[in-house]
């Protein structure tokens, strides 16, 4: 994945086209910062401190269903602690549709989704998502949020940006987010 890797592409210069510096591996950093077509969208408080955006993702594993803090009645809607990041503040922007979509949010939820063995013919993961993710009967089985992937019996899609849909499913042109860290 992408999201895990060293690999670098796209030119800074461009904000609608996929970008991915040196800085994505190397920069350590305290908050993240997503901006949607150029305006603020929202800050977490310290999350992953000292960790580079790469490193946090690859320290992290895909665990829903296997988890040692939700249990099998609520594991659709409980996220690990270790897998949220308390946002400070956002904005809800018209026409956004990935992460907080005109809902209350107070988390960023970091690389939830199945783990393998957990509904390996229909696994939904997303590396950022928030509580706009889903219902809130079940959040997980939408893959809403940024870097979305689902397998259905081992067909996969992946898309950067996906909406509210029980598959990687992209909210189309026009919806440009960017990821910050300082």
């Amino acid at each position: 994945s992408a999201w895990e890797s060293t690999s670098t592409f796209g030119t800074a210069s461009d904000a609608s086209a996929d970008y991915k510096g040196l800085a994505y591996s190397l920069l350590e950093k305290s908050e993240i910062m997503i901006s949607y077509n150029g305006d603020f969208l929202l800050q977490t408080k310290a999350c992953y401190a000292g960790y580079t955006l790469r490193g946090m993702f690859n320290s992290l594993q895909f665990i829903a269903g296997l988890s040692d803090e939700c249990t099998s009645s609520n594991w659709k809607t409980c996220v690990d602690s270790a897998y949220e990041c308390d946002i400070s503040s956002y904005d809800s922007i018209s026409g956004e549709l990935a992460l907080v979509h005109g809902t209350t949010i107070s988390h960023l939820y970091l690389k939830w989704g199945e783990a393998d063995g957990t509904e390996d013919s229909n696994k939904d993961r997303v590396y950022f998502s928030t509580e706009a993710r889903g219902v809130s009967t079940n959040l997980l089985d939408y893959c809403q949020g940024l870097g979305s992937f689902v397998s259905y019996s081992g067909t996969e899609n992946t898309v950067n940006v996906g909406e509210e849909d029980d598959g990687a499913s992209t909210v189309g042109s026009g919806h440009d987010y960017q990821i910050w860290v300082r």
